[in-house]
């Protein structure tokens, strides 16, 4: 959070408020342009209310974005599958089965996703219509 501000700080960001809360939890004090989980989506223990509870504080037209890594599709993901699903329960690499692109389609049907990095990091984003 330290670095986060002195970010903000540094770039005059003077439109860029952080908070450190429960996402389940947390209220905001009126309804938010985004919501962005960035790296944090497949460690959050109860992520699918975390995501209901941005989702109710977005106003329309609003964005939630969520970026993380994941196993590649193919070869690759089932020879690197143990051994991700072994460090995910000893490191905070989170769930590796998590598939945010499915959970947003459960609260719009305006969803987009893209792959990076070798298929080794999404990005999914889903509009508040």
């Amino acid at each position: 959070m330290r670095e986060a501000s002195e970010l903000c700080a540094q770039a005059a960001w003077n439109n860029v408020t952080l908070i450190h809360a429960d996402a389940t939890d947390y209220t905001v004090p009126e309804p938010v342009d985004g919501v962005f989980f960035s790296l944090s989506y497949a460690v959050i223990p109860k992520h699918r209310e975390a995501l209901r509870r941005a989702w109710e504080q977005l106003r329309p037209g609003g964005y939630v974005v969520i970026m993380d890594a994941r196993l590649p599709s193919g070869l690759l993901g089932k020879l690197l599958r143990p051994l991700v699903a072994w460090t995910s329960m000893l490191t905070v690499l989170g769930n590796p089965d998590i598939r945010p692109w499915d959970e947003l389609r459960q609260v719009t049907d305006d969803v987009d996703c893209e792959e990076v990095q070798f298929a080794t990091y999404y990005i999914c984003r889903g509009r508040k219509r």
